[in-house]
């Protein structure tokens, strides 16, 4: 049984029902429990975003390697969307983490399930940067899940698959797992 990611909230929830990176590989692990979907609004200041945010994406990347968590983040400048796939015993610590975090609010689970097979495999943190152009697909997937809808959650997973397997790649943070590994 999946567990309900949505119990995990923090005082602070109001639950309502560029520069791009060489993204960090794993190549091993690819069963898993579960993954999630959320997504939540940026309250960092505007004019510090992009730094906070590819500082966040590279400690998160760390971390994700340390408890073999996979996954894909999107950042459109206002919003976070956020897939996070491992051990469900990984995973809603995780989240707890991640909710109780000062730098976004109002933050939704879309989408959660159990998995056999990983998505996103090859990758700690999946990040590309600063995305404004995605906050269409950010916005309807948060509004199909409100209207009882998986299409535009299925939308925005795709998009995140796609931009995962073939990275802009200006600049490079951390390593790779795989060249760790020989």
């Amino acid at each position: 049984m999946t567990p309900d990611f949505n119990r995990l909230k923090t005082k602070k929830d109001r639950r309502i029902g560029q520069k791009s990176v060489n993204l960090i590989r794993d190549p091993g692990h690819v069963d898993v429990n579960v993954s999630v979907l959320y997504v939540s609004h940026s309250v960092i200041p505007l004019e510090d975003t992009e730094q906070v945010v590819q500082k966040l994406a590279l400690a998160a990347a760390r971390a994700n390697e340390q408890s073999s968590i996979t996954g894909a983040l999107i950042f459109t400048g206002r919003a976070f969307a956020q897939y996070l796939e491992g051990d469900a015993a990984d995973v809603g610590p995780l989240l707890q983490r991640i909710r109780a975090d000062t730098r976004h609010e109002d933050m939704i689970i879309l989408m959660q399930a159990a998995k056999a097979r990983r998505r996103f495999a090859g990758w700690s943190l999946a990040y590309n940067g600063l995305s404004p152009l995605v906050t269409a697909i950010v916005e309807r997937a948060r509004l199909s899940s409100a209207a009882g809808s998986d299409r535009g959650v299925r939308s925005l997973i795709s998009f995140m698959e796609r931009f995962s397997v073939r990275p802009i790649t200006q600049q490079s943070f951390g390593r790779r797992l795989s060249a760790s590994a020989n």
